[in-house]
């Protein structure tokens, strides 16, 4: 994770902006630093799972992608 713990208190900010319509353009950034601050992002999977069940292949892709990265099982 290039951003690691460091960053951990921009995730609220970042899960705020997964709220807002994919098309937004804040959304795939939010996506990406997300992913960037790694497990220590972990309070955003269940919102990044929950983008899983979105209508555009995008988003369900990305929303993957990056829970893949910051889920627990991402510290092993």
């Amino acid at each position: 994770a290039k951003y690691g713990p460091n960053a951990r208190a921009a995730v609220p900010a970042l899960i705020a902006l997964l709220k807002n319509n994919p098309t937004d353009l804040s959304f795939f950034p939010a996506l990406m630093a997300i992913a960037a601050i790694g497990p220590a992002a972990g309070d955003a999977v269940d919102p990044l799972v929950a983008l899983l069940k979105n209508k555009d292949v995008n988003v369900r892709k990305a929303a993957a992608g990056t829970t893949w990265v910051t889920s627990p099982m991402a510290k092993a």
